[in-house]
């Protein structure tokens, strides 16, 4: 575990899921998936290659539809612009859960020289992994392949675009 004094909180409220041992427990998370996939209707779930195209592999052999979304600046920029806009025009709401307002809280903006950004942590501890899946799904949202399956959540109402 680390050595965030706030995970044991967040785990006994349901907001972490922790596995035992120091090593990513890619049963575990399959499992966790298979169930999410049970339980909604899943269009398409991204995932980076990065460490995770065996447990892609297994998936999708169990018929989930799993769509690479490599964590590049060219697929992260444009979603991570949307995902500012959206906050600033409170067109984006949560449950409160605080595990992901911290991640999100932990989100520096890298910016290049061509105005692309990028998600960055200034600290190691500092996790942004749910930040990094929410702009992943915004990515996915527009994305050519998976655009048609989420029309139906666009919205030009004073609705929340995106809420989880």
């Amino acid at each position: 575990k680390s050595g965030n004094s706030q995970y044991d909180g967040w785990e006994t409220l349901g907001y972490l899921r922790v596995s035992d041992g120091a090593v990513t427990d890619f049963d575990q998370i399959e499992e966790e998936i298979l169930e999410d996939c049970r339980r909604f209707q899943v269009t398409a779930v991204a995932y980076d290659p990065w460490q995770a195209t065996q447990l892609a592999g297994r998936l999708s052999d169990k018929d989930i539809p799993m769509v690479e979304y490599r964590n590049t600046v060219q697929n992260m920029s444009d979603p991570m612009k949307w995902l500012e806009a959206l906050v600033q025009d409170r067109r984006i709401a949560h449950d409160g859960d605080p595990a992901l307002a911290w991640m999100i809280g932990n989100v520096v903006a890298k910016r290049d020289f061509k105005d692309n950004i990028f998600p960055r942590k200034e600290v190691y501890e500092n996790k942004i992994d749910g930040a990094v899946a929410l702009i992943m799904a915004l990515g996915m949202c527009v994305n050519e392949e998976t655009a048609g399956a989420f029309e139906e959540y666009e919205s030009d109402s004073e609705v929340p675009f995106f809420s989880w």
